[in-house]
């Protein structure tokens, strides 16, 4: 065998153990991460009269896992009659099975409504939709409950219908109430208001892995931190009005409040710092602009709602980190209460709430630093129960 031939020989064996080695460690690597438990979260999705078409417009809430979500000229929806199987969500680590009705909405098919039926529709973001707990351990099914304890002579024809949707902001709610909300009769609309709901937060495309791949724990882990990554990116990367804005915003406030080093549980320049670095996000409600967006908003629904001889409230959800601080940090619940006060609407501020709980019970009510556990949504139902119950007309 001459030269010429035996080097192509030399050169085809080493990129076999080459290739050998790649698919040795690539074996490797999958058997670690499901030997570790970093196995990603997944979703099996259907529709309720069969699979759903995947030519739909699937998007995400920031993180790959949201296949419930289409995108409609007026904001996100869920899917409608669709039952999804999530596994290992990212927040609880659970097994979660999220049904929707004909409505989009998180809640059994409504029918007809029947004399003395009374409806509670819960307007909101992810921490009303609650697609990391059962539904009977979301905060809207706490509620009910809860009304249903209080007035046992009309507690079977009492429903509250939870029509949250994840990311959304007030604006998308009050879309969802003119498109299908009103369509469900109801007698009483909540609103379940969080520090970021006055724009929308940025949506993501999901990523689709082919079959074999998406059964690939390691591939799959690979593709969620990539999604990851792209949605940090659809953050810095948001329109420039938008940025201005929130620029602005937060340059006023760091001229008042600019913050300093330290644990924001036991210094409050610390916790102003932290309202800084998130400003983006739940930071933007200690600015005086984020309430002039909630009042234009709620002043239509307020509008809406009276029209229709309909009650409403509105509950504003902390975050976590107000709940454990030393100090008291409610700049946001105060321009809530006067907003409230002077547009003459009954509501709720949870923050006292959970601040009035036992010390070391606040991580036991978080999944992260807004998301609620079942107990934290039972804490939250029943203290909302106690601002609808007497609200609510008598039938």
């Amino acid at each position: 065998m001459d030269a010429s031939t035996r080097r192509p020989r030399r050169l085809a064996a080493k990129l076999l153990v080459l290739a050998l080695g790649v698919l040795v460690g690539v074996g490797v690597l999958e058997v670690g991460v499901r030997l570790m438990g970093a196995v990603p979260q997944s979703v099996r999705i259907a529709g309720l009269g069969g699979e759903v078409p995947s030519g739909e417009n699937v998007e995400g809430e920031g993180l790959p896992d949201q296949s419930l979500y289409v995108r409609t000229p007026t904001g996100v929806r869920l899917k409608r009659s669709t039952r999804a199987v999530v596994r290992n969500h990212n927040l609880s680590k659970r097994d979660v099975e999220i049904t929707t009705n004909a409505l989009g909405f998180r809640h059994p098919e409504l029918g007809p409504k029947k004399r003395g039926e009374r409806r509670v529709l819960v307007l909101g973001d992810s921490i009303t939709f609650g697609d990391y707990v059962d539904a009977d351990q979301t905060y809207p099914a706490h509620l009910e409950r809860a009304l249903r304890m209080g007035d046992a002579a009309g507690s079977s024809r009492l429903q509250v219908i939870n029509a949250g949707v994840g990311a959304i902001d007030l604006q998308n709610m009050l879309a969802i109430l003119m498109e299908t909300g009103l369509s469900a009769e109801p007698d009483f609309i909540l609103v379940g208001l969080y520090l970021n709901d006055a724009y929308h937060s940025p949506y993501l495309e999901v990523s689709r892995l082919p079959a074999p791949l998406g059964r690939s724990a390691l591939a799959s882990h690979l593709a969620n931190q990539l999604d990851l990554l792209r949605a940090r990116q659809l953050v810095r990367g948001s329109p420039r009005a938008a940025m201005q804005h929130f620029q602005q915003a937060r340059a006023e406030l760091a001229a008042a409040h600019p913050g300093g080093p330290g644990n924001y549980r036991t210094d409050p320049r610390a916790f102003d710092r932290i309202v800084l670095e998130a400003f983006t996000d739940w930071g933007y409600a200690w600015s005086p602009r984020y309430w002039q967006k909630i009042e234009s908003l709620l002043a239509i629904i307020e509008q809406v709602a009276t029209e229709r001889g309909i009650g409403l409230a509105v509950a504003l959800l902390p975050v976590k980190q107000q709940v454990e601080a030393g100090h008291v940090h409610d700049a946001p619940q105060r321009q809530f209460a006067a907003l409230m006060e002077r547009m003459s609407i009954p509501h709720l501020d949870v923050l006292p709430v959970l601040r009035a709980l036992p010390k070391g019970e606040v991580d036991a009510l978080f999944y992260d630093h807004c998301h609620y556990t079942p107990g934290g949504n039972r804490i939250v139902g029943e203290a909302m129960a106690e601002l609808v119950g007497p609200l609510l007309s008598p039938r």
